[in-house]
């Protein structure tokens, strides 16, 4: 009678039968990435087309430059009146979470992580008309807050016409170029502070750039759209995107960047998918 097959070989048979069948879905995978990645950049180049299109000047005989027609519809910040605060965005359309709650109370909690920090800025918190922060106990609010080592005061969004029809990622943005203060640490709500920030105005490269960005986790194509629409011809291969949920910046010094930063944002239909939402149209508004 033939041999029978011990376990140990059954386990090599069944070992080799997974590997072979592991190579086979190799070019499969590839060919799905490679797929995907193509279907990717056909919209990326359909976005520049878009814009191409809307570059066109008056007589439509000619594409301008991209950014010279985006220069040319940007809406200039205010001019500052007080020197250096905190903005942050809480409210009702800025973001809701699984469980429904609103922003204004990360934003609230936010506001206390900086006073525990030792921090003294004057605060900024903007809202869409959050019933919470108006009314008969916005003052008693007010005064709490102040009264825990520093100004705060309530930005409402719907004072402006374009802050009533901006949601979302566009939000952040707008309340950065029409706060009060020249130098700005922008936080978000959910973004809790360990230590006083202040001390980061003084910081060499804040000293040299007038402006403090951090890295985020995943890197940026060489490939997006973005780079051709900043005119960046030449584009890094490899560069660590931005993460935003906290900034400095002084907006004199960056009038300009902040402006642009703020159109592409603003217009987030056609950029954000290009990007993780606002993350990077903030250095794409710098590069431009």
């Amino acid at each position: 009678p033939p041999a029978a097959i011990t376990p140990l070989g059954t386990t090599q048979m069944r070992f080799g039968s997974c590997f072979l069948s592991s190579l086979l879905l190799v070019p499969i995978l590839a060919w799905a990435i490679d797929a995907l990645w193509r279907a990717f950049w056909s919209l990326e180049v359909e976005a520049w087309k878009a814009v191409q299109r809307d570059a066109l000047t008056g007589d439509r005989s000619r594409a301008a430059l991209p950014f010279e027609l985006v220069f040319n519809q940007v809406a200039f910040p205010p001019k500052p009146t007080e020197p250096r605060g905190v903005v942050i965005v809480g409210g009702r359309s800025h973001h809701k979470n699984r469980k429904g709650v609103w922003y204004t109370l990360d934003a609230l909690l936010a506001i206390a992580a900086l006073r525990r920090s030792g921090c003294t800025l004057p605060v900024e918190l903007w809202h869409d008309g959050d019933e919470a922060l108006m009314g008969v106990d916005a003052a008693n609010i007010l005064d709490a807050l102040s009264s825990a080592g520093g100004k705060v005061s309530f930005r409402n969004f719907h004072e402006t016409e374009e802050g009533r029809r901006l949601k979302g990622w566009q939000l952040c943005l707008h309340a950065a170029q029409n706060t009060v203060f020249e130098e700005i640490v922008y936080i978000d709500a959910d973004n809790y502070v360990l230590a006083d920030p202040t001390p980061l105005f003084e910081e060499p490269w804040y000293r040299e750039t007038h402006s403090l960005f951090w890295p985020d986790a995943y890197f940026l194509s060489e490939r997006n759209a973005l780079w051709r629409i900043a005119q960046q011809a030449s584009p890094p291969p490899r560069v660590d995107a931005s993460e935003t949920g906290q900034v400095l910046l002084n907006r004199t010094t960056h009038r300009d960047s902040l402006a642009v930063a703020h159109h592409f944002n603003a217009n987030g239909w056609r950029y954000h998918w290009l990007t993780f939402g606002d993350n990077d149209l903030w250095r794409f508004g710098w590069l431009a």
